[in-house]
C-alpha cells in the first residue's frame, strides 16, 4: 500500500516533505512511501508536513490478522460519501454482507453522511456455517464548514443607507477546495438566493427593510446545508413621517397657511430635505409651507405633502388633511320658467346663489305663502315645478337660501306670474286686445292648439278601426 502527502504549495521551489508515525519522524524528502508486505507493527497514525506548513491531519492504519475486518475512509468530512468494505481472510467467505451501526443493522454500503454519522461500525460475514464478525471502527464524521454567521457591517442603519450583510463561515477541511453557495432571509423569507456572493447588499435602506435575518451556506452539490441563527435589524426613521398643521374653522377671506411639520432624526440634523404640498392629487407648491392672503371656496380641497430627501432615496407622504372654507350665501335669484301660462300648464321656479358653502338649503314662496324647500349638495340652481290649475296660482313669487354658516335667510327679488285662461287669451287674439306678453300668450295658445289637435286624431283613429273577436 502507499500513502501520498498533497502539498499545496506557492512557491517557486519544491518544499521538503517530512513524515511522522505517532508523532515520531519517519522519512525525509518524500511525497509517497510505499508499505510493502504490511506487518501488524505498521498499524499507527500517519502525518505530513513541510517547512512551511503545519502536519496534516492524521491517517490511521490499521494491520490486522482477525478473520474478517471493516475498511471505511479515514478522514470523513460532511458530506461524503461514505463507503464500506467488509473483507474476509480468504476467498470461503459469502458476498452477503451486514453492516452494523452503533449495534443497529443500517442498509446502505454507500451513502452520503452528516455529523450524525459518527458512530461505531462493524461487519458480519458468513464463512461455510460460521459467522465471523470484525472489530468496531470508530468513525468521526467531521464538520466540512463552520456554522454560518450572519453579521451587519454597521452597528446603525437609518433610512437611505446602505445595509450590507456577511454571512461568515469557515471551511474545516483542509487541503480542499470545497465551493459554497449563500443565500439570505428576511423574517424567513429568501431575499437573495444561492449564490457565491457572501454579501447581501440593501442600496438604499427602508423601514420595510426591517426584520430578522439569517443566512444559509451550501455546498455546490447540495449535500450539506447549514443555517445562521436569526438577527435583528432596525431601521431607524431618517425622518418622521410628515404631518399637515392648519388652523380650524377657515372663513372665506381669512388667511390661510398651511405647514408641513416633520422631525429629522436627532443623528441626522443635517439631513436636508425637500417639500412638496399638493391639493386633491395636483400639486400646488414646493416648500414646507403654503399660505394663501385671502382664502376663497376654491380653495377648499384634501390636502397632501411629501417630504423627500435631495436624491430622493427617502420619501413619505402626510395623511390628508380636508380644508373646508366657509362662506355664507349670497343673494339668490329667482326665474319663473316661463312666467306666462296658461291655465293648465306648468312652470318650474329656479333659484340660485352663485356662492356659499354647501350643503344650501332653498325655500319657495307664492304671495308669503310657503311652497316647499330644497337641499342642494353640488354646485347649481334648485328647481321646483308647479302645475298651474287656476287663477289664484299667478303673483309673485320669491325664494330665500341659506346655509349652516349663517343664521339670516337671504331672500330674492319678487317675480311675477301671470295665468290667463284659454278663453281670455283666444279674445284677446280675436280683438287685438294685447293680455300681457304677447308673445306669451301666443305660444300658450299654439302649444294648447297642438294638444287639442293630437287628442282629435287619436279620437278619428279609434272610430275608424275595425275590433273583431276570433
Amino acid at each position: 500500500m502507499s500513502l501520498t502527502c498533497n502539498v499545496y504549495s506557492t512557491g517557486w521551489t519544491q518544499e521538503n516533505i517530512q513524515w511522522y508515525k505517532d508523532n515520531q519522524l519517519l522519512y525525509n524528502n518524500q511525497r509517497t512511501i510505499q508499505i510493502t508486505k504490511a506487518k501488524v507493527d505498521d498499524s499507527g497514525d500517519y502525518q505530513c508536513k513541510t517547512a512551511s506548513s503545519t502536519r496534516s491531519d492524521p491517517v490511521r492504519l490499521v494491520v490486522s490478522i482477525d478473520w474478517v475486518i471493516l475498511q471505511v475512509p479515514s478522514n470523513i468530512y460532511e458530506g461524503d460519501m461514505l463507503t464500506f468494505n467488509c473483507l474476509g481472510w480468504d476467498y470461503w467467505f459469502s458476498q452477503e454482507v451486514k453492516i452494523y451501526k452503533d449495534d443497529h443493522i443500517i442498509r446502505n454500503m454507500t451513502y452520503h453522511v452528516d455529523e450524525t454519522g459518527s458512530g461505531k461500525y462493524k461487519c458480519e460475514i458468513r464463512r461455510f456455517i460460521d459467522t465471523h464478525v470484525s472489530k468496531e471502527v470508530v468513525v468521526h464524521v467531521r464538520g466540512l464548514f463552520s456554522v454560518p454567521v450572519v453579521k451587519l457591517t454597521q452597528p446603525l442603519i437609518s433610512e437611505g443607507d446602505e445595509m450590507m450583510l456577511t454571512c461568515n463561515t469557515s471551511l474545516l477541511a483542509r487541503g480542499r477546495s470545497t465551493r459554497l453557495l449563500f443565500a439570505f432571509y428576511r423574517n424567513e423569507q429568501e431575499v437573495q438566493y444561492f449564490t457565491q456572493n457572501d454579501k447581501y447588499i440593501v442600496s438604499s435602506a427602508q423601514l420595510r427593510d426591517a426584520g430578522r435575518y439569517s443566512c444559509e451556506v451550501t455546498t455546490l452539490a447540495g449535500t450539506v446545508r447549514k443555517r445562521s441563527d436569526g438577527l435583528n435589524i432596525q431601521v431607524q426613521d431618517l425622518f418622521t413621517s410628515p404631518e399637515i398643521k392648519a388652523p380650524d374653522n377657515i372663513k372665506e377671506g381669512d388667511a390661510l397657511t398651511l405647514t408641513c411639520d416633520t422631525r429629522r432624526n436627532p443623528l441626522r440634523e443635517d439631513t436636508e430635505l425637500r417639500f412638496t404640498f399638493y391639493r386633491n392629487g395636483q400639486e400646488v407648491i414646493s416648500s414646507n409651507t403654503y399660505r394663501i392672503q385671502y382664502a376663497q371656496l376654491e380653495d377648499s380641497g384634501n390636502y397632501t405633502c411629501e417630504v423627500r430627501t435631495v436624491l430622493g432615496t427617502v420619501m413619505k407622504m402626510s395623511d390628508v388633511t380636508p380644508i373646508r372654507i366657509t362662506a355664507a350665501v349670497n343673494k339668490p335669484n329667482l326665474m319663473l320658467l316661463p312666467n306666462e301660462v296658461v291655465l293648465g300648464d306648468d312652470t318650474i321656479l329656479r333659484c340660485e346663489s352663485s356662492k356659499g358653502s354647501l350643503p344650501i338649503y332653498y325655500l319657495f314662496y307664492h304671495n308669503e305663502t310657503l311652497l316647499g324647500n330644497m337641499t342642494i349638495h353640488k354646485k347649481g340652481a334648485a328647481e321646483l315645478r308647479l302645475t298651474v290649475r287656476s287663477l289664484t296660482m299667478g303673483g309673485l313669487y320669491y325664494c330665500a337660501s341659506y346655509n349652516d354658516f349663517q343664521t339670516q335667510h337671504q331672500q330674492s327679488a319678487a317675480d311675477n306670474l301671470l295665468v290667463v285662461a284659454v278663453e281670455a287669451a283666444a279674445k284677446s287674439q280675436r280683438t287685438g286686445r294685447p293680455l300681457g306678453n304677447h308673445t306669451g300668450i301666443e305660444k300658450a295658445l299654439s302649444i294648447r292648439k297642438a294638444r287639442s289637435k293630437a287628442l282629435n286624431n287619436r279620437k278619428s283613429l279609434w272610430k275608424s278601426m275595425d275590433y273583431s273577436v276570433i
